[in-house]
């Protein structure tokens, strides 16, 4: 049965390698293309709506084979099509096909699991099917690629699979004592016991098929116009590629809770959608297979996940529905496919590739977003929602929260959307004074007291201060040879810029909390390497910066420094007295005041870095390069830290300080930070090298804080 299915969706997306040739060849606009990808949804959903519903009556055998002939008819209209009003007619059987299958073949898988095991034939379903849909691009761009009649031989070859389709079917034994409905021709009707489950999980497909119809149908065309490729077997890879990540990541999942499933998957297809936004300002092949890789896994985990959920509850309250909930459902999954391809195409037709993915980009990565949050909230049941709870726990080890997706999403924005002329006066300025602003609250809440309070425990704090202002800024110069061989001198200039900033605060002390470890002296030496750092970090940029010759840092920088960071922090310290309390009282408010600053300079210096032209200098392989250093660097800072601690006699307690205090890097001080000291200069490639440090030592020191607490409670006493 799975074959079946393979073979009739395979048809079904062997016109998309080839949409460009039959562009060139009827002579039709970027609209026209996604109509006829997309309107065979309009064959489809009549199908889903006819023939579910008729497979519970007349039995699901006859169906399918009343679906693999539509599928030999609309194959053989597209093999001898000459003119566009063909493709449609072909599009439309093929698009019966595929709905007059979906439902009564997935019901199938069903009914012939010998232990009915829903999970598995919902498994079987959605893998076969997007089997189906990867295999089709890549026999119909090999073959016109390298064969000829590239509109005609594809279709003539692929004939041939047929046949053991027919023979398949033929053999289906018939379902004995299943109750059917009493009326042939019964709308799909969802009864209300499922109904949320129903909605919950089908929009969520919706939004899985809508982001890989952008593939299929948009993304061939765009990567010749992007990237100049014209081989037909590359534009049909992305398609496939695409549908294998998704087949990969079934699998992978199979065991995952469905709701579960369905939230991650969701939350992994937002992020395509932004790595679209990404590969359109920074074309490259291999950045547009990677954010290829990442919808498909998004599409797997989502469409697996909502598959296996509307199977469950209609085989358990509905089993006498059971084809006409899956109509419906295919319905709304089938309906996501098309209409964002048809809106593409308008708008692309109207506005231009770029502009068009753009828009589709962020306004499908809201959806994603707000789906997402609809399926966590609909978790009504305990049970259920500990389950979900249990499997998504593993992501909170990226520790990738808010303020993180803040600066992500900012960054994104400003290389779209950079700004000029007036705005960005105002920008400029506005940038300048929230600096100012927050390196005044930094002073504010940094009590010199509790910082001098660690003297008499000076040993500890000046392992953590040599591992920050010594040891990372050695390394940094140590990897001078990187540049410009392997990674740009700008990128450089942020790695070693990265290794002189001093260490985060917040996530020392709680790690080194969680790991255990001696939290007193944790607070004195993080907040004594940001007192200090604030005066020695720009001492340090403009002593080794300059002599290396990596950066600028001259009189109107210095002037700068002194300005917005140095008077600000020292006002902040002479009125703590003064407002202390009141910052205690509204720490979360000007938390987001903080963030918000932060933030704000993230976009101002990636609009810059955009408006100049830097992006185009930056290659993917650098950013993978640079990624591999961050953590070669980490590693090897962690590794010294544990080692001096242990040969310099401290206690476990105080090793941890020493790993965790003295292996972090701030974003929160550093990022503000840059735009003063390197104004002028690309701060977006600077800061690059931070952010990926940051999320990299937050990741590896959550994992081993775990660690540390699940010791022995003796041993780090």
């Amino acid at each position: 049965m799975g074959y079946v299915l393979t073979v009739i969706l395979l048809g079904a997306n062997m016109p998309t390698s080839v949409y460009g040739l039959y562009r060139t060849e009827f002579g039709f606009t970027p609209t026209i293309q996604t109509l006829i990808y997309g309107v065979y949804v309009a064959g489809l959903v009549p199908a889903l709506l006819f023939f579910g519903p008729l497979s519970d009556a007349l039995g699901r055998r006859t169906v399918l084979l009343a679906a693999l002939a539509l599928s030999v008819v609309g194959t053989l209209v597209l093999a001898f099509a000459d003119a566009t009003v063909w493709l449609f007619v072909g599009r439309v059987a093929q698009g019966i096909a595929v709905g007059a299958a979906s439902a009564a073949g997935s019901a199938a898988l069903v009914e012939q699991e010998p232990k009915f095991d829903h999970r598995r034939a919902a498994l079987v379903s959605t893998v076969t099917g997007a089997l189906g849909g990867a295999l089709g691009p890549l026999v119909s761009g090999a073959i016109a690629q390298y064969l000829p009649q590239p509109l005609r031989l594809p279709y003539l070859i692929f004939l041939v699979a047929f046949i053991p389709a027919l023979i398949v079917l033929l053999l289906l034994p018939r379902i004995g004592d299943v109750t059917r409905p009493k009326r042939f021709f019964q709308m799909p009707h969802v009864p209300a016991t499922i109904r949320e489950t129903f909605w919950l999980s089908s929009l969520a497909v919706a939004l899985s098929w809508g982001a890989v119809g952008l593939f299929q149908s948009v993304v061939p065309s765009w990567m010749t116009s992007l990237l100049n490729i014209d081989n037909l077997l590359l534009g049909g890879g992305a398609a496939a590629l695409v549908m294998i990540c998704s087949v990969i990541a079934q699998l992978g999942g199979s065991r995952m809770d469905p709701r579960a499933s369905v939230t991650v998957g969701l939350g992994i297809l937002a992020l395509g959608m932004i790595g679209l936004l990404v590969v359109d300002l920074v074309p490259s092949l291999a950045l547009l297979g990677a954010i290829t890789v990442v919808v498909g896994a998004g599409h797997g985990l989502a469409f697996a996940g909502g598959m296996k959920r509307v199977n469950a509850a209609a085989r358990t309250h509905a089993r006498e529905s059971h084809g006409g909930v899956l109509a419906a459902f295919f319905t709304v999954s089938y309906a996501g496919l098309a209409i964002p391809s048809i809106i593409a195409g308008i708008a692309i037709t109207i506005q231009g590739m770029q502009t068009a993915i753009i828009e589709l980009s962020i306004v499908g990565t809201l959806l994603c977003l707000a789906v997402m949050g609809f399926n966590l909230r609909g978790a009504r049941e305990p049970s259920t929602h500990a389950v979900i709870l249990s499997q998504v726990k593993f992501l909170s080890r990226f520790y990738i929260d808010g303020f993180i997706l803040g600066i992500i999403i900012a960054g994104v924005l400003g290389s779209v959307f950079p700004v000029s002329g007036t705005a960005e006066s105002i920008l400029n300025w506005a940038t300048k004074i929230a600096i100012g602003f927050l390196f005044l609250l930094y002073g504010a809440r940094l009590s010199p007291q509790e910082a001098w309070k660690g003297v008499k425990h000076w040993r500890l704090h000046t392992v953590v201060l040599a591992a920050t202002f010594v040891l990372f800024p050695l390394i940094g110069l140590a990897l001078r040879f990187l540049s410009p061989t392997l990674i740009s001198d700008d990128l450089y200039t942020g790695l070693l810029y990265m290794c002189l900033v001093p260490s985060t605060v917040q996530s020392s002390i709680a790690f080194t909390s969680i790991a255990k470890g001696n939290v007193a002296g944790a607070i004195v030496s993080a907040s004594f390497s940001n007192l200090i750092g604030v005066f020695v970090t720009p001492l340090l940029v403009v002593l080794l910066m300059n002599t290396t010759g990596q950066a600028t840092v001259d009189f109107s920088s210095i002037l700068d420094i002194v300005v917005q960071l140095l008077i600000p922090f020292i006002v902040g310290q002479l009125i703590r007295p003064l407002v202390i309390g009141w910052l205690q009282k509204y720490a979360e408010p000007t938390k987001y005041v903080d963030r918000g600053s932060i933030i704000l300079v993230v976009f101002a210096a990636f609009s810059e870095s955009m408006k100049e032209g830097i992006w185009s200098t930056v290659t993917i392989w650098q950013i993978v390069i640079l990624t591999i250093v961050c953590c070669l660097i980490l590693a090897l800072v962690l590794g010294v830290t544990a080692f001096a601690g242990r040969k310099l006699g401290f206690d476990l307690p105080d090793q941890i300080v020493i790993i965790f205090c003295g292996s972090k890097k701030s974003l929160a001080t550093g990022l503000p930070m840059a735009a003063v000291l390197f104004a002028g200069q690309p701060v977006g490639l600077i800061v690059l090298p931070l952010m990926i440090f940051h999320q990299i030592q937050l990741i590896v020191c959550a994992a081993m804080a775990q660690r540390f607490a699940n010791r022995d409670p003796v041993s780090v006493s």
